[in-house]
Parts: structure tokens; sequence; C-alpha cells
């Protein structure tokens, strides 16, 4: 059950009224416990726009099968797993009601994708139409279709993030290819690439951004200014902001990350929505803050375009390590880096003589088999001789 799952659909629930609902659960290694299991809980969602979370921990109760889950907003509730694939879960809860008497049901169909293979689907819906307890027609389905910026509530201020001491600079310098990449608005292409060299006056390093959208490659540029905390301040068009190098080795993999304080940013929330008064509360405890925003991004990125096993296991670690308002693992989307996606045409002008295009001829290109050179002979005069008339 460790690791991240996303919600594909889920009976209704008092405190779960956004999308994109996504679940992470990792082991703790607590030294003073070592033969007590406990295990960190984080619960996210998109509401009113707003990436909001909440976490807890949960504890087997020794049923195969079955944990005891505490929330931060002091929700306690039995989790069930009922049936455990490498693709899907059906999970199920029982909670006491609100009013003191009764209980709350809840069961949440999950995949580790944010889409499932529909052969998974129907093997989800056969499972839970023969369950005793289950009851198909009280699911909701739910949608992972998140792909705007990462918004939160808070501020840069709240968060805990830093960049790796004493950086080499001159040996991070020069091209990196994304791998993946938090939503952001200013890339919405693939192929995205970032060049870094020295040599500006003063000390400043030059930064030049690329990405191919609909097969053109656009480019902006900019400079930067470095430090040895593992920070860079990128201006581009007069926009100024901070990123900061959390993980490489200069030579395969890098993890940056970067926050903006949204200005003037008020959370937009409607009063009887629940979850967003309890999620509001709880933000307000954390960050001492209520009407703010903050904008995340992070980038993985590699000198070749493609993570190997160890290298991606380095960055997950210091993803897995963060606070969960800092850095989640389910909030990176891939970038294509292969031949096709980077594939890009020239822009033409009244000088140009001839089409240059980057790499090698295309061999999967092919003329048409059987050509008749006599037939395409007699239709070019028949065209001439129209012509001339």
């Amino acid at each position: 059950l460790l690791g991240i799952w996303y919600d594909i659909g889920r009976y209704p629930q008092l405190t779960q009224s956004g999308q994109c609902n996504r679940a992470e659960y990792r082991l703790n290694n607590n030294p003073t416990t070592p033969n007590v299991i406990e295990i960190s809980v984080v619960n996210r969602q998109v509401v009113d726009g707003k990436w909001t979370f909440i976490q807890g921990t949960a504890t087997p109760t020794g049923v195969p099968g079955e944990l005891i889950v505490n929330l931060s907003n002091d929700a306690q509730s039995t989790l069930r797993a009922l049936t455990v694939t490498n693709d899907y879960a059906v999970l199920f809860s029982c909670s006491p009601a609100p009013t003191g008497t009764g209980s709350l049901l809840g069961s949440w169909k999950m995949s580790r994708t944010p889409s499932l293979a529909p052969e998974y689907v129907k093997e989800i819906d056969d499972f839970i139409a023969n369950h005793p307890i289950l009851e198909s027609d009280k699911y909701s389905p739910t949608s992972q279709e998140c792909t705007g910026p990462i918004e939160m509530v808070g501020s840069c201020e709240s968060v805990n993030i830093q960049g790796l001491s004493n950086i080499n600079w001159l040996d991070y310098l020069g091209e990196w290819r994304e791998v993946a990449r938090y939503p952001q608005t200013a890339q919405t292409g693939q192929c995205n690439r970032a060049q870094y060299t020295a040599g500006l006056l003063s000390g400043l390093i030059s930064v030049t951004n690329s990405q191919v959208t609909d097969g053109k490659l656009s480019t902006i540029s900019g400079q930067a200014v470095i430090n040895d905390n593992g920070k860079m301040t990128v201006t581009i068009n007069d926009n100024t902001v901070d990123y900061y190098v959390l993980a490489t080795n200069y030579e395969e993999y890098a993890l940056v990350y970067t926050c903006q304080n949204i200005e003037g940013g008020n959370r937009r929330g409607n009063p009887k929505d629940k979850l967003s008064t309890v999620y509001a509360l709880f933000h307000a405890m954390k960050h001492r803050l209520t009407n703010s925003l903050f904008l995340v991004g992070s980038w993985q990125l590699s000198r070749t375009g493609s993570l190997d096993d160890l290298a991606q296991t380095a960055m997950n670690s210091i993803i897995h390590s963060s606070d969960p308002v800092d850095l989640f693992e389910g909030f990176y989307q891939p970038t294509k880096q292969d031949p096709d996606s980077c594939y890009n045409y020239p822009d033409f002008d009244k000088t140009w003589e001839y089409v240059e295009l980057p790499g090698k001829c295309d061999d999967r290109i092919k003329g048409v088999e059987n050509f008749d050179l006599n037939r395409v002979s007699f239709f070019f005069l028949i065209t001439i001789l129209l012509f001339i008339r």
C-alpha cells in the first residue's frame, strides 16, 4: 500500500469535495520506537483551483490489510484495503459520524497512475459488484485532469526548502534537459532545455531556455546571479525569480525548485464547503497566514534527456524527505526529449535558399513502389501544353 495512489472514484465524503485527490503513504523510520510500525499519510486535492493537503499517521491493527488512520484535524477512521494489486486498489473506511450516533462509510477506487487501463477498470468494477459490502452506484468518478500551476495556501516564507550548500557552479553550467516538471503556464511544450553560460559582465550567467510547441522552436534568454547556497536568481524580460538547486551530481541529474508569493492573492472559498473550512484552519495554524497564496515549481533535469535508476532514486529521496507543502512526486509531469518531440520546422523568410533541418535524414520516408517514370513524363508534358495554350 506504500507509495502514491490516485483517486479515480469514491463514495461521497464531507472532507473530500475537490478533484485530483491523491494519497501518499510512506513508512516512518523512528529510531526511538524500532518495533512500532507507523506510516505517514498525506492526502491532497484541488479545491477552488488550489492544492490543499492534510496529513497524519496510520498504524496497523494486527488484522491483515487494516489500519487506524489519525489525521491532523482530529479525524480518526479504520481503513481497510479490500484488494491491492500492482496497478490498483479498493479501499474501505468506517469512522464515527459527527453527530455522535452512527458511522460514516467510505470507499475509494485507487490507481497507481492518474488513469487506469480499461482491463483494470473492469477488474475493479467486477470486484465491487461481487463484494457483499460495497455498492457500485455509490461511487462518483474523480477527475485527475490537473494541469494548471501548483498554487497553495500560505507563503514562501513557510517553505523549508534550502539550496545545495557549497555548490560548484562552474560544473553546473552547460545544457540541462528537462525530464519532468510541475505544470507551468510558460512551459506548455516538449523538448524543454536550459543552457547556462559564464562570461557576462560582473560575473553574471547567461540563461537560454527553449522548448518545442506544435513543431515550432521558441527560445527566451536572460541572465542570472548565483550564490554559494544553491540559489540562482534569474531575470528574463524584467521578471526575476529565485531558483534553488536541491540536488545534483553535475554530470547526470539536477533537482530544481522555485517558490513565488502571489501578490494580493486571496483564497477563494465557499463558506458552505466544509473541506475548505477545515483546510483553511489547518493552514492558518501551520503557517500563521490566512489570505495568502504561493506558486511553486520544480524540475527534474538530466544532461542527456533521461535518468537512470540511481539518479532517479537520488532525487526521489530528496522529494520524499521534504515537508508535504514543499515537494510532492505526484505533481511532476513527464517531459519528452525524443527526436519526434524535438522536431521543429525552420523559420522561413524571403532570403532563404534551401531548407536545413536538424538531425539525420529520416530513412522511414519511402518512395512510391512500382513508380512509372514514363507515366509521370506523359502527364508532365500534357500539363506544359495546357499551360502554353
